[in-house]
């Protein structure tokens, strides 16, 4: 790996990092906790503050429609954070690789994790807003009116991992999903 490259990874995983994740706690009706999610995160970057919108935001839909809402998965964003970086230097948006390159770079830092990655959605914004939440909602409203994209945010999913990466005034993002 690149050392400017895996200086920028260990950014993102320090502004970003599990210490600051949501909790995964089930309530006591089995369901993931409806707190202020993005209170929860406790993120000072924009992009950590989008990352925990778009999760927000979508967990309200899900709950709204009878969905179970989904579990905040570190391995999952890191593995999403690495694909939108790639996507970012390259300019460019695409699917390219997945599940095989996604799965890589999750062990690269998590050696044990075997899940299926289930889904993937990508999107490319620009933003002239320094505010983490309106940029989480931008990319959630993205994905949310394209029907493909939705169908992925509202599969039998458990778990979801969300990064987003700036690049300039624009912005990357990624989700990914497993069962």
């Amino acid at each position: 790996m690149k050392p400017y490259l895996t200086l920028t990874l260990l950014s993102l995983i320090v502004a970003c990092g599990s210490n600051n994740g949501p909790s995964n706690d089930e309530a006591p009706d089995g369901t993931a906790p409806q707190a202020d999610l993005v209170e929860s995160k406790n993120c000072e970057s924009v992009t950590c503050q989008a990352e925990a919108e778009v999760l927000r935001a979508l967990n309200q839909k899900r709950t709204e429609l009878g969905l179970a809402p989904l579990s905040w998965s570190e391995e999952l964003s890191y593995g999403a954070r690495v694909w939108s970086d790639q996507q970012a230097s390259a300019s460019q948006i695409s699917h390219d690789g997945f599940p095989e390159r996604r799965l890589h770079s999750i062990q690269s830092m998590y050696p044990d994790f075997e899940e299926f990655l289930s889904a993937e959605n990508v999107a490319m914004t620009y933003s002239s807003s320094a505010e983490g939440l309106a940029i989480g909602q931008q990319f959630f409203q993205m994905w949310w009116n394209s029907k493909g994209h939705q169908q992925n945010m509202l599969g039998n999913h458990s778990s979801i991992g969300v990064g987003i990466v700036a690049k300039g005034n624009g912005y990357y993002g990624t989700q990914l999903f497993f069962y």
